[in-house]
């Protein structure tokens, strides 16, 4: 048995677009809500509305062949297996799951698992259009990971937008990739790809470092 932190890794030189999400928490209304925060909350005026709003806003950018990466916290605990179910049989791509803190759905339905092509803790891929040295998912933000200091991408979840607009996030080789960064679509990695251009100047304008990502 691989260690719980082991890194399955994959090389993706396929024509499929690659697209990244996290932290949908489908049915769970404290999310849509905004936890409590207006200025938070999702544009939807239901769990059930924001459940269908976004599998159409997925579906609408992501093809049936494209690669979903989903890097963690897809259900809420108080989903049931047909509600899951539903959601996955109507989302277009192929999909990956990386695993995050709210994983009692996919955890304890196991059938559900079939619908991903990989079901992981953390997650290593390369792929044209990324650095050189790779990228890492995880459904955690880290200030460190998997050869970062030649240039590898970190991908995460969890925080719900609340990292990236800290100043020590404007230079990091990180993305928040979860919904609610991302007006509640996935992000493709060609968006990502411009947001760690910027970054990378930021962080070589910042300490003449010329080093190639």
């Amino acid at each position: 048995m691989p260690h719980p932190f082991f890194y399955g890794t994959m090389q993706l030189e396929d024509i499929m677009k690659n697209w990244f999400t996290a932290d949908e928490h489908y049915f769970h209304e404290n999310a849509r809500l905004g936890w409590g925060n207006p200025d938070k909350a999702r544009p939807f005026t239901s769990a059930l509305d924001m459940k269908e709003g976004l599998i159409a806003r997925h579906n609408e950018v992501v093809q049936p062949e494209d690669i979903v990466w989903h890097v963690g916290d897809m259900f809420w605990r108080t989903c049931s297996y047909e509600e899951a179910f539903n959601v996955l049989s109507r989302l277009n791509g192929i999909h990956h799951y990386v695993l995050g803190n709210h994983e009692e759905v996919l955890q304890s339905q196991y059938r559900l698992r079939g619908f991903f092509a990989s079901f992981t803790e953390r997650r290593y891929i390369k792929t044209d259009g990324g650095p050189k040295h790779g990228i890492v998912l995880d459904h955690f933000s880290g200030r460190v990971w998997n050869k970062s200091a030649q240039g590898a991408w970190q991908l995460y979840g969890h925080s719900h937008n609340e990292l990236e607009s800290r100043e020590d996030s404007k230079s990091l080789l990180s993305c928040d990739v979860g919904v609610d960064s991302w007006d509640c679509y996935p992000v493709s990695l060609e968006q990502i790809a411009e947001v760690m251009r910027v970054k990378k100047e930021n962080r070589d304008g910042n300490t003449g470092d010329n080093r190639k990502g």
